[in-house]
């Protein structure tokens, strides 16, 4: 029993305990649970872990999965410009290193000097009997054509090059023609400013009076552009200063006797010419230019022929002397074809009452972007046709070398601080070296003159008119000259002229007294146009690409206005007293930008003239065809109309 208890008590115990870790289970389970899954998940990130990185790489724009872009509208589909063929450069050609040679003589016979040569470099040669002369010559390693060049330096010859033969023969005159360029013109121009301050003057009796004091300017300039005259006389000038160095004593004695002689028949003509009376100067004129054409004439023979039509020379020369010609040719040539592109702006600025005394350029510099600097009294500097005067010249020069479009047109902008401004032209126009350009963009005012002329017939006068026809131009007129000297700085003669009707009062009555027929009251209306005038000429020196401000140039004008009462303010006198009247008086400054810049290559290529490429239309471009194929080519255009088919019926 004992045991058996024990064993219930055993058991009991047990069952205690048993029913003391039932919880205790439970918890276990759970932790076993999530031990089983943390496990797997720390062993597979490891193993994650230890394996090689791949990086993202993203999918192509070709890959056959993407979706097409979807196509643009047809507004966005714009055909580009064709393009333009370029001008093809071939590639450089390696450069041949010419032969030299070097040669030391003294006093050696010129034959045996060329023969010398023409065996050593294996030339062909033919020399004229008539080469003589010794050579004394050192030259070290120098070309062939170099050498030959100091031997004809030291005796009278003459070579030329025909292939692999050296021709060589006496350097006697023979004939070249020369070919120029230029246009068979001769133009003259001539231009007068002037400003009078004569009051008047009267007549009658027997000794004409002036009416007061009087002074006058004038500034007349004229230009003669001759090219073809002036080549001719600058090439007899080349050839008779050679000629006469190449004189040797004998012969210069002899010349100087002949022109002693010629001067001496000279001025016994010019005595009995003066001795002839009441035509002494006409005669005595005649025949110093007779004599002295003669005398010219028989110095230099005619050995110079111009034809302009054909734009070729003719000289009959020396060797050296063709040399100082083609010298000369090159040079005048270089110097004419060369152009200015001239840009001009003139505004018209109304000074506000802040600024009537001007305007403040040195505000404008402080704007930034532009710079002045002030030229000075200039020699040439012309008169003004009005009252006003010009303050001093500016240069400007823009900070922004880079930007061409819009520079003038900025300063214009900066005025408008002292005022509104008003562009009364901005031509722009090409002319070459020394050429007088001329802009003229008028209108033309039609006014006529009147002229009277009265006879007096048996019973009574009768005066007939007759009128003519004028025109006064109104607008802007303006011309320019320039030069380029040789470090790029350009002389400008510049002349602009801007006139226009006056704003009181345009036209006003002719007051011709032999207009009006006293005896009758009676008087023929006839109105001339009233012009104001503001004109300026001088003469500047700017470099290249510089803009030069013309400044100072003001004018006042006066506006009148009237009002008054109906009816009332019209009644003579006592309407004054029913009127208001208004006067403003505004005054305005004339200033003129002028841009000049040396025009190298004239072409829409160029980096002065591509600028303006964008005003231009673009040139029609036809499709080629050639690589189409037949069935897809349009068909060709049918210039017969065909009849319906049921016409003919």
């Amino acid at each position: 029993m004992r045991s058996v208890a024990e064993s219930e008590g055993s058991n009991g115990s047990v069952k205690s305990r048993l029913s003391d870790t039932a919880p205790l289970k439970s918890g276990l389970f759970s932790v076993f649970s999530i031990r089983a899954w943390i496990v797997p998940l720390v062993v597979s990130v490891m193993v994650a872990g230890c394996s090689a990185y791949k990086p993202y790489i993203p999918t192509s724009k070709g890959h056959i999965g993407l979706e097409k872009p979807k196509p643009k509208p047809e507004a966005d589909r714009v055909i580009p410009p064709p393009a333009r063929a370029t001008t093809f450069v071939p590639p450089p050609k390696p450069t041949v290193k010419p032969q030299t040679y070097t040669v030391v003589v003294n006093e050696v016979q010129v034959k045996d000097l060329l023969l010398a040569l023409a065996r050593d470099t294996k030339q062909n040669i033919d020399i004229h009997p008539g080469i003589t002369g010794l050579v004394s010559l050192n030259a070290v390693n120098q070309t062939l054509p170099a050498i030959l060049e100091r031997i004809a330096k030291q005796v009278n010859m003459r070579y030329r090059v025909e292939g692999n033969t050296i021709i060589v023969s006496p350097n006697v005159p023979y004939v070249k023609t020369y070919r120029i360029g230029y246009v068979n013109m001769v133009r003259d121009t001539t231009s007068t400013i002037g400003v009078s301050g004569e009051i008047g003057s009267a007549s009658g009796g027997p000794t004409p009076a002036g009416g007061g004091g009087g002074s006058s300017t004038t500034v007349r300039t004229t230009s003669r552009n001759n090219f073809w005259e002036q080549l001719r006389e600058n090439i007899r000038s080349i050839l008779n200063s050679t000629r006469l160095q190449s004189l040797n004593a004998e012969d210069k004695a002899e010349r100087l006797a002949q022109e002693k002689q010629v001067q001496e028949m000279r001025t016994k003509q010019i005595e009995a010419a003066s001795r002839a009376g009441q035509g002494a100067p006409t005669l005595a004129s005649s025949v110093i230019t007779a004599t002295g054409g003669a005398q010219r004439g028989s110095l230099l023979p005619d050995d110079v022929v111009v034809s302009s039509v054909s734009g070729t020379v003719t000289v009959n020369a020396t060797e050296k002397q063709h040399q100082l010609i083609q010298r000369h040719i090159d040079s005048i040539v270089t110097s004419m074809q060369r152009q200015v592109l001239i840009e001009a702006t003139i505004v018209e600025v109304q000074l506000s009452n802040a600024y009537q005394s001007g305007i403040d350029w040195s505000r404008v510099s402080q704007s930034g972007g532009v710079a002045f600097s002030t030229l000075g009294a200039l020699a040439g500097f012309g008169t003004v046709s009005t009252g006003a005067t010009i303050a001093n010249l500016f240069a400007l020069t823009y900070n922004e070398n880079n930007v061409r479009e819009g520079q003038i047109q900025l300063t214009v902008k900066l005025l408008e601080a002292f005022g509104n401004t008003k562009v009364l032209s901005s031509p722009k126009l090409m002319a070459l070296n020394n050429q007088t350009a001329l802009l003229k963009v008028v209108d033309n005012v039609v006014y006529f003159e009147v002229k009277s002329d009265t006879t007096q017939n048996q019973t009574n006068l009768v005066t007939n008119f007759s009128t003519t026809a004028k025109t006064v131009a109104v607008g802007v007129v303006m011309g320019v000259t320039p030069q380029i000297n040789d470090d790029n700085r350009i002389s400008v003669i510049v002349r602009p002229t801007i006139t226009r009707l006056n704003p009181i009062k345009p036209f006003v009555n002719d007051p011709n007294p032999s207009l009006c027929d006293l005896s009758r009251n009676n008087c023929v209306v006839n109105q001339v146009p009233q012009v104001q005038v503001r004109e300026m000429e001088s003469v500047l020196q700017v470099a290249n690409g510089q803009t030069v401000i013309l400044g100072g140039l003001m004018q006042d004008n006066v506006k009148s206005d009237r009002e008054q009462v109906p009816f009332v303010g019209n009644i003579p006198d006592l309407g004054e007293a029913f009127a208001l009247k208004k006067e403003e008086v505004t005054k305005t400054e004339l200033v003129i930008f002028l841009r000049t810049t040396i025009v190298n290559n004239p072409t829409l290529e160029s980096d002065q003239l591509k600028f303006f490429k964008r005003f231009l239309p673009e040139p029609e471009t036809k499709p080629d065809l050639s690589t189409v194929p037949k069935d897809l080519r349009p068909p060709p255009p049918n210039f017969f109309i065909q009849e319906p088919a049921g016409a003919a019926q």
